[in-house]
This record gives C-alpha cells, structure tokens and sequence, in this order.
C-alpha cells in the first residue's frame, strides 16, 4: 500500500547513509565520497527496486494501494506514475536528513531511519482496516470488502513483492556493512 511505503522510504534513504557511516568516521572515506556513493545506492535501489515494486501494486490492486482514500479511476496512471517519483523524492530525503544529521554527530544519522519506523507503525495503527481489506474502491465503502488475508493470490502477490524489495535492500546493507568490516573499520 502506497501509504507506509512514504515513511519506509525515508527510513531506506537513511539507511544507505548510516550504513556507509563508519568508513568516514574511520577515515576511509570523505564526506564527499560518501555523499556520492550514498546517492548511488540510493538511486539505483529506488530505480531498480523500490519503485517497481510500489508500482506493481498499482497495476494488480489500484484500489487497496490508494487506500480507499479515492478509486483508481480518479487518479489514472499519470498521477500513479508521479506518486512513484514522489518515493523516489522520499528516499532522497531520507538520504538528506541522515547525510544532514551525521554531519552534525554521527550517532544522529539513525535518526531519521528511527522516526520513519516510527510514523510507518502510527501509520499503519491508523489504517489497518484498509491495509487488511481488498477489494474494489466501492465494495470497501460498502463493507463488502473480504480480508486480504483470505485471498492466496493476494497473499502470494505480497510475499513476492516483500522478496523483490526486501532481499536486494539487505544485501546491499550488509555489503555495507561487511565492506566496512573487511576494510578493518568495524
């Protein structure tokens, strides 16, 4: 659902950049090296995962990833493409705040990553009745929407597009990390 996405996107961005952080602290690194290497990960991740993968529920369930808020219908796929640009820009920000943050202390670069993990919960808390239901825009409004959890397809649909955004997301962090480890800065 495109809602959580926004704040698990501001929390990725950051990641990127807290998990590169002690290759500067160690002095491998500049700050300039890692800007630009943060803005890579960033980008390539958002590019190749990230955005695919939000954009995949617009073309399977357009009703559910809007939330409810508004039927598909209304919004079309130009808006659903400027919505994907829009996580794209939120991963960026991420990106900036942990960048800004760290620059300011290190310690602080986690927290931005933090505070998304925590909008993502307040956000979910606020639509799990929307997040747990699917259907078309008007059978929800009619409460006639089944559980989600009761459709396989759906099911299925979520597990793969949680491996196809999640999987490379880890790997990178912990090649991060492990880059780090083997550069003897960890």
């Amino acid at each position: 659902m495109y809602l959580p996405d926004m704040p698990v996107s501001v929390a990725f961005g950051g990641l990127v950049v807290a998990s590169n952080l002690g290759r500067v602290k160690a002095g491998k690194w500049s700050w300039e090296e890692l800007r630009r290497r943060s803005l890579y990960q960033t980008l390539v991740f958002g590019l190749l995962f990230h955005c695919p993968d939000s954009l995949s529920a617009f073309i399977w369930y357009p009703d559910w990833n809007l939330g409810y808020f508004t039927p598909f219908s209304r919004v079309g796929w130009p808006l659903a493409l400027l919505m994907e640009a829009g996580l794209l820009a939120l991963l960026l920000l991420g990106r900036w705040l942990a960048l800004r943050a760290a620059s300011r202390r290190p310690a602080l670069a986690w927290a931005p990553v933090l505070a998304s993990f925590a909008a993502f919960a307040a956000v979910m808390a606020l639509i799990w009745d929307r997040y747990s239901h699917l259907g078309p825009y008007e059978q929800y409004h009619r409460s006639l929407a089944p559980l989600a959890s009761l459709n396989p397809t759906f099911q299925m649909f979520t597990a793969l597009a949680g491996a196809y955004l999640l999987v490379p997301f880890a790997v990178l962090i912990l090649n991060n990390f492990l880059g780090a480890k083997k550069e003897g800065v960890l």
